[in-house]
C-alpha cells in the first residue's frame, strides 16, 4: 500500500474536513515556530527584542486554540500528555502559587495541546510536522556552526573562567547542546541505517557531522552523553526490529528502556541523598558538578516544605546564592526533583507516566514496523524522529533543563508519543 494510501486510511471524518484548512501546514508552522520562539536569543533582533515576549504568547495561544479539533484518537494516542497536563494543572490550582506558575504551565498546556492535535491528523501531516520541526532544529545548529566561523565574538562567551563555550544562534549553551545532539542524532541515523541514495545519506551525514562539531563547540557533556547513547538506541532499535523479536512483545524491551530512564532521573536524588557518594574531581567542570548537587539537595529541602502540591512551577531559589530569599524562573537541574519541588508528588507522578510511555509508543511503532513486508518510509522517518527526541530529552532532563524551562523540549517530548504509528495489537 501507497503512503498516501495509508494515509487517507487513517482519517476519520473530522481529519478530512481539516486537512483542506489547518493540518495542511497550521501545525507544522505552528510547531517550528514554537520551536524557534523559544530557542533563539532575543538579543538578535537588537532594540526590537521587547516584541519576542509578545510573539511567543501569540504563538502559544494559536497552539491552544486547536483544542476544539483535537479528536478522541489524538486524546488516545496522547493520554499520558492529558495525564500530566492534568496533574500540572492541580497542582497549579491547588498550591497556592496561581499568578506565577500559570505563565509556566500556559506554555507546556500550548504544547501538550499542539501534540494531541498532531496525534488527530493523518500519516502524511504527521510527517510534515517533523519535517518542519526538524529543518527549524538544523537551521538552528548550522546557523550557529556558520557564526562561530564567521564571528566567533559573538558565538562564543565565557563561562566561569576558562570555559568558552558555543552559545550560536541561542541564549544558552545548553540549548545548543538539546539541538545540536537531537540534529545529529536523526540525521546521523538516517546517513547510516536508512536505504537511501548515496547522495542523501552524504547530505544528511554533513548535517549530522555539523550537529556533533556544535555539541563539541558548546562544551556540552550532557549532549556528548545524549548524541552517544541517541545513536546507540538508534542501532538498537534498527537491529530489533530486523530480528523480529518484537513481533511477538514489546513487553521486555520496554522493561528495560523503562528501567534506563527511572534510574537516569533518579540518578539525581540518589545523589542528593547522599545514597551515592560523588567526589568531585577539580577541573574546569568541578564549579558545574558541585552546584548540580547543591542545587538538587535543595530542591529535596523545598520539597520536604509541600509534598503533596508542591511550591508551584514560578517558585525556586535565587542563582548566585542558594541562602537568598527565592527567586522566579529558575529550575533544579533534574527533572523529577524539580517537580517534586515544584508540583509535589501529584506533579512527579505525571511527570513519570510521561515519560515511561513514549519508549512504549517508540516501541509499539517499531513492532508494527517489523510485523509489514515492506514498511513505508514515512513510518520509518517519524520511528527514527520519536526514539531521537525521546533519548535526547530524557538525558537533558536528567541533569539539564529539559522538560524544565527548555519549552520546545516540552514540544518533542510530546510529539515522540503522539506522531509514530503504532501496532494496533
Amino acid at each position: 500500500m501507497s503512503t498516501q494510501g495509508l494515509a487517507m486510511g487513517q482519517r476519520t471524518p473530522m481529519e478530512r474536513t481539516l486537512r483542506p484548512r489547518e493540518s495542511g501546514w497550521v501545525a507544522p508552522v505552528l510547531c517550528a515556530l514554537f520551536v524557534l520562539s523559544w530557542a533563539l536569543d532575543a538579543e538578535l533582533v537588537g532594540e526590537a527584542a521587547s516584541i519576542v515576549p509578545p510573539i511567543r504568547w501569540v504563538i502559544i495561544v494559536s497552539m491552544c486554540l486547536a483544542t476544539p479539533f483535537v479528536s478522541m484518537r489524538g486524546i488516545g494516542r496522547g493520554w499520558s500528555i492529558a495525564f500530566f497536563l492534568g496533574a500540572l494543572g492541580f497542582t497549579v490550582l491547588c498550591n497556592g502559587a496561581f499568578e506565577t506558575s500559570f505563565p509556566i504551565y500556559a506554555r507546556i498546556l500550548g504544547a501538550g495541546i499542539l501534540a494531541l492535535f498532531a496525534g488527530t491528523l493523518a500519516l502524511s501531516d504527521r510527517v510534515k510536522i517533523a519535517r518542519f520541526i526538524l529543518i527549524a532544529s538544523a537551521g538552528i545548529v548550522i546557523g550557529s556552526v556558520v557564526l562561530a566561523v564567521v564571528a566567533p565574538d559573538r558565538a562564543f562567551r565565557l563561562i566561569g573562567l576558562e570555559r568558552e563555550r558555543l552559545y550560536g544562534l541561542t541564549p544558552h549553551p545548553g540549548i545548543m547542546g538539546y539541538f545540536a545532539s537531537l540534529v545529529a542524532t536523526v540525521f546521523g541515523s538516517s546517513a547510516l541505517f536508512s536505504r537511501r541514495s548515496t547522495m542523501l545519506r552524504l547530505r544528511d551525514g554533513i548535517i549530522a557531522g555539523l550537529g556533533a562539531v556544535a555539541v563539541f563547540l558548546a562544551d556540552s557533556r550532557t549532549g556528548e552523553i545524549a548524541l552517544g547513547l541517541s545513536l546507540l538506541c538508534q542501532f538498537g532499535m534498527t537491529r530489533l526490529v530486523k530480528s523480529g523479536w518484537l513481533r511477538r512483545s514489546i513487553v521486555l524491551p520496554w522493561v528495560f528502556f523503562a528501567s534506563a530512564i527511572l534510574a537516569s532521573t533518579i540518578l539525581p536524588i540518589a545523589v542528593a541523598a547522599d545514597a551515592i557518594p560523588i567526589s568531585v574531581r577539580e577541573d574546569q567542570y568541578s564549579g558545574s558538578t558541585s552546584g548540580r548537587i547543591a542545587i538538587w539537595k535543595l530542591g529535596l529541602s523545598d520539597f520536604e516544605s509541600n509534598m503533596v502540591v508542591g511550591n508551584g512551577l514560578g517558585t525556586t531559589f535565587a542563582t548566585e546564592d542558594l541562602g537568598a530569599d527565592k527567586n522566579l524562573l529558575f529550575y533544579y537541574h533534574s527533572v523529577l526533583i524539580n517537580y517534586l519541588a515544584k508540583s509535589g508528588i501529584v506533579g512527579a507522578i505525571g511527570l513519570v507516566t510521561l515519560l515511561l510511555s513514549a519508549p512504549f509508543v517508540c516501541l509499539a511503532a517499531a513492532r508494527r514496523v517489523a510485523r509489514q513486508r515492506s514498511s513505508s518510509r514515512d513510518e520509518l522517518s517519524l520511528l527514527h524522529f520519536a526514539l531521537a527526541a525521546c533519548t535526547v530529552t530524557v538525558a537533558f532532563a536528567s541533569v539539564e533543563a529539559a522538560l524544565q524551562n527548555l519549552y520546545p523540549s516540552f514540544l518533542m517530548y510530546f510529539l515522540c508519543i503522539t506522531l509514530p504509528s503504532r501496532a494496533t495489537t
